[in-house]
Order: C-alpha cells, then structure tokens, then sequence
C-alpha cells in the first residue's frame, strides 16, 4: 500500500485526528510531503496485526484496532467517494491548497466537491452570526460583489445567516466561493442548503471537508472547521459576532497563523456586535468599503465601480443648459423654498453645480 492511501485511512479511522497522523507518517520515515514520498510503497502494512500496527505507528491498542478495520473496508470506501465524485487531497499531492499547506498542523486529507483551487490565488474568508441582523445582510450585500466581480475567492463555512448570504452573493455575481464543511460530504449541514451546495459545485465552486464523507455534525467537527476556513484566505473579515461565537474563533485561528483580520463596524447598542467591535478595539482592520478588503489581499485587485444611476428628476435633463433659479422655479412650479432644498440635495449627491456666473447647470 502506498503511504498516500495509508494516510487517507489513518484519517479514517477513530481517534486519530491530524497531530497523530502526522506522528505516524513521521514513525514511517516521512520527512517531507512530496508525491514521491506519497507513492512509496508499503506492502507490509496489509498483512500487519493490530499490536503491530500499534508498534510500528506509534498508536494506542484502541487506534491501531481503529485503524487496522478501516484497512479491511478500503474497497466499500473507495466505492462511496466514486458515488459522491469527490476528490481526495493528501498533503503529498501537488493540488493541495498552498495557503493551508504553511499552517500549524495542516489537515492530512481534504474531501472535495467542485473545482479545486488553483496553485495561487486571492481569498477572503467572511463569517459572521446564523442570526445576522438586516444591517449584517447589508454590510454582505454592499462588500462581497464587487470582489467576487474582481476574482477574490470568497471561503465561508454553509451555515444559516452571514455565511449563506456570502456564498450566494458570490455566485449571484460570478464569483467563485469555497464551502468548507463542518461534516462529511455524505452529510448535509444545515439540511436545508443542499441546493445551495449543488450550486456552488455547479457554478464551478469548490465544498471542501476534513472529515471522512459518513461523519455527521457535531458540537467538536466545528472547531475544525473554523481553523480551515481561516486558513483558506490571506483575510478574514467578521461580519457580525456577538461576545462568544464561532466567528471570533475563527478570527483567532487567522490571528495565529499570522493572516489579517477585519471586521465590520456595527451598532455599539444591543449584544450582537459586541464581538466584532471587540476586535476592531484590539487592532483588527476596519472595513465598510469593499476597497478596503482589496487592499488588504497580495496583489492589485481591481474593483469595477458601480455604474451611478441619475436620478430620474426632470430637472437634471433641464439643466443641459445653464439656466437661472427663476427658470428653475418657473419650469419646476414650485415654491421658492422647495426649489432651493431641491437644488441642494441635487448639488450635495453631484448631479447638479452652480457655475460662476450663478447659473445652475449639469457638470
């Protein structure tokens, strides 16, 4: 068996997560993981007990009994990912996401849906409360466009409120977004967003887990979860967070890999952004422009502006030639003190100037 398969089982098998896969591949003469190593062959590990599973790999009697069944079913689970049509990423293969491969403890295996990333690219990771309030859906609505438009991979996690928001705003402007699951890709979570799922895969976007496909949600596959979206981004942006949620974990995870973290202003009234504006009082970067996002990203990310729309005022198409404020009143038939308040609203937004001869005018 090569070292590559035998590091998806391990991944496979209960109680043993990332650090003790790594130790493993370590008792197996890994220095490095390239596809060389992946591909070295060990014949011998089939036909090994579970006492000597235990020996060679450095694992307890339960985890190498874990181990040594999940060897014995490797057909049955090559079949479910053949149902599923995912693919499986190992630190040894070259299509591994960069970004994750430099952090602590990188996931040993990546379970795919979709289109995998490319060697180098540009993301944000946006997150925020499953209660996000209007203003939170606003603040989404306004920052994630223009850098979906642009190119920026947009990472989030599936879940109810902020991050449903950013992945379908990214799809709904051809933008590519990234789902980092907090279950096996068997499992749906929440079950209501399977047809969000399907059409991030359709749209050539990419669900990813750190989890065999039959492990179900649970309070301890979140954590995890969060780690891998962080990881994802050279940016996190918080949303919205309360005291205590799972945004602020992940903008800690950011935090200790070294990766930029920003967040969005909110209201200083009521508990719901306590979390966030904590951030921004300990140094995260302040962000109610998407401008503000792109210029934390490497690179120069250059945002489209929004075609400005005139306001439909028969006054602006009257002002195609200077005209005076009694014409103005005249053609408006309106009061003197109407005209005057909508004069100023006109000039405050741009559309309209008075030249130096007095006169008003379109710029």
């Amino acid at each position: 068996m090569k070292l590559r398969e035998f590091l998806i089982h391990c991944m496979r098998a209960d109680g043993i997560g990332p650090v003790t896969a790594h130790k493993v591949m370590a008792q197996l003469g890994v220095v490095d993981y390239t596809p060389a190593q992946g591909n070295r062959e060990h014949p011998e590990i089939l036909s090994w007990s579970p006492a000597t599973l235990g020996e060679r790999c450095g694992l307890s009697l339960a985890q190498a009994n874990a181990l040594h069944t999940v060897l014995r079913d490797a057909d049955a689970y090559r079949a479910q990912c053949l149902q599923l049509q995912c693919a499986v990423l190992t630190l040894f293969d070259a299509a591994y996401p960069v970004l994750l491969r430099t952090i602590t403890v990188p996931p040993p295996v990546l379970w795919c849906q979709g289109t995998l990333l490319p060697p180098v690219y540009r993301a944000c990771a946006v997150v925020g409360s499953r209660a996000a309030t209007t203003y939170a859906c606003d603040a989404v609505d306004m920052l994630i466009p223009p850098l979906a438009a642009a190119g920026v991979v947009m990472v989030s996690g599936g879940a109810r409120g902020v991050d449903a928001r950013v992945h379908k705003q990214t799809l709904q402007h051809n933008g590519c977004t990234v789902l980092v699951a907090g279950s096996g890709l068997l499992h749906t979570y929440p079950a209501e967003h399977k047809p969000l799922f399907k059409q991030i895969i359709a749209a050539g976007g990419l669900i990813i887990s750190p989890f065999p496909p039959d492990v179900g949600p649970s309070k301890g596959t979140f954590p995890a979860r969060n780690r891998i979206i962080a990881a994802l981004a050279q940016v996190t942006l918080v949303v919205q967070a309360a005291a205590r949620s799972g945004a602020l974990i992940t903008a800690q995870h950011a935090l200790e890999e070294g990766r930029d973290v920003a967040a969005v202003p909110g209201p200083i009234v009521g508990p719901e952004y306590v979390g966030s504006n904590e951030l921004l009082r300990t140094g995260a970067h302040v962000v109610y422009a998407a401008e503000h996002l792109a210029a934390l990203l490497p690179g120069d990310v250059t945002l489209k502006p929004e075609p400005v729309k005139a306001p439909e005022h028969p006054l602006i198409s009257f002002l195609a030639t200077p005209r005076t404020l009694e014409e103005i009143i005249t053609h408006l038939a309106l009061e003197y003190g109407q005209v005057q308040e909508l004069l100023f609203d006109l000039q405050l937004a741009g559309h309209i100037r008075q030249n130096h001869a007095g006169l008003w005018e379109r710029p």
